[in-house]
């Protein structure tokens, strides 16, 4: 139809005018998003499990907090300030993995994943470091995977956690 011709001129003239657009072309993305919504989600899927299971951790508990603990992967924002990420821009939670990746027995991330209250982890097995794997491994369950992004509860003590979305809330 002419508005998917229309559409696609638009979309390979903005391509070809942004200098890192063109991984989607050589890819083959682009023509499958102008296939439809289910070609968008499983484009989206491929490309940033950690949308998907964001989705599912606030539809499991929507008020708990996730920790997005791969510093490569920081998709928070369809969290709505419940998600939070080990990346750059959020200096506190990066230092944090600093510390808690040197400490291979696994201890250091769960009292941080305890003292800030987060509930839910996503990580991807493929980026995971040894001393996260060490603390997942027997102590947290496995949720849900989309491709190699997991999703998973944390076993939170109630009497201790904190809760780093009111604190910053503050």
């Amino acid at each position: 139809t002419a508005l998917r011709r229309s559409l696609a001129l638009c979309v390979m003239v903005n391509l070809a005018t942004v200098g890192s657009g063109h991984w989607q072309l050589r890819a083959g993305l682009t023509p499958r998003v102008l296939m439809g919504p289910q070609a968008v989600q499983r484009w989206q899927n491929s490309v940033a499990p950690e949308l998907r299971l964001v989705e599912i951790a606030r539809a499991m508990q929507p008020e708990a907090n996730i920790l997005l603990a791969d510093p490569g992967h920081p998709y928070i924002a369809s969290g709505l300030g419940r998600s939070f990420t080990t990346a750059w821009y959020d200096p506190e939670l990066a230092a944090m993995r600093g510390r808690c990746n040197a400490d291979n027995s696994g201890q250091c991330w769960r009292a941080h994943l305890n003292q800030h209250g987060f509930a839910q982890l996503i990580s991807r097995d493929t980026d995971r470091p040894p001393a996260l794997a060490s603390a997942l491994s027997g102590w947290a369950t496995l949720l849900d995977q989309q491709g190699d992004a997991q999703l998973y509860r944390i076993p939170l003590d109630l009497d201790t956690a904190g809760n780093v979305y009111h604190e910053r809330k503050q």
